[in-house]
C-alpha cells in the first residue's frame, strides 16, 4: 500500500488551487490514477488510527492505539466520511484540464456548487 497523500489544509497552494499538487505530481511521472487515489483515501491511510504496539495491523492486539482522524475518509461507502466533486472531461486523456471543470462539489451531504 502507498502512504502517499495530497491534498488538505496545509496551506501548501492558496485556497481553490490544491489540484496544482495533483497536477505536478502528474507532470513528475505519476500515474493520474494513483494520484486520485492519494488524493482521497490516500490521506486516510497516512493519518488513520494505528497501534501503538503490536505488528502494525488492523487486527493487532494492542492496547493503545494512536489517532489524529477516528472518523474514516476518502471512500464513498456506509459509515466514511467522503467530500464528492464531479469533473467535466476525461481525466486520462487531458488530466490537468479536467481537474479544472469542476461541475459539483458536495461536502458532508450539503451542495455546494
Amino acid at each position: 500500500m502507498d502512504r502517499i497523500a495530497c491534498g488538505g489544509d496545509t496551506g501548501a497552494f492558496p485556497h481553490g488551487e490544491n489540484a496544482l499538487e495533483m497536477k505536478l505530481m502528474v507532470r513528475l511521472g505519476a500515474d493520474w490514477k494513483k494520484v486520485l487515489s492519494w488524493g482521497t483515501l490516500g490521506g486516510y491511510n497516512c493519518i488513520k488510527p494505528f497501534p501503538l504496539e503490536g505488528d502494525g495491523s488492523e487486527e493487532s492486539d494492542a492496547d493503545v492505539w494512536v489517532a489524529d482522524h477516528v472518523v474514516k475518509f476518502g471512500c464513498i461507502k456506509p459509515g466514511w466520511a467522503a467530500d464528492i466533486i464531479a469533473l467535466d472531461g476525461d481525466l486520462e486523456r487531458d488530466f490537468e484540464a479536467t481537474l479544472d471543470r469542476v461541475v459539483f462539489v458536495m461536502k458532508s451531504g450539503r451542495v455546494y456548487k
